[in-house]
């Protein structure tokens, strides 16, 4: 699995789980919520900031939650 379709499922996810809502979590991240789908479907590449986030709100390392092995 590629790590855009990684990162998407674990927000799916964690999204589900928590109740957020879209509009939550481009708030959260500092994106519109446009942006946030764009990111979510590929069409834009997260930022390591955003990723940063989302590995804090999933709970996940940054390596769980792209499904690579990112160096230190």
């Amino acid at each position: 699995m590629n790590a855009c379709k990684e990162i998407d499922r674990h927000i799916a996810e964690y999204m589900e789980r928590e109740g957020v809502s879209v509009q939550e979590m481009a708030d959260t991240l500092g994106i519109t919520t446009n942006t946030f789908r764009w990111r979510r479907s590929g069409r834009y590449e997260w930022r390591f900031d955003e990723l940063k986030k989302i590995s804090e709100m999933t709970g996940l390392t940054l390596n769980e939650l792209t499904g690579m092995e990112i160096p230190a």
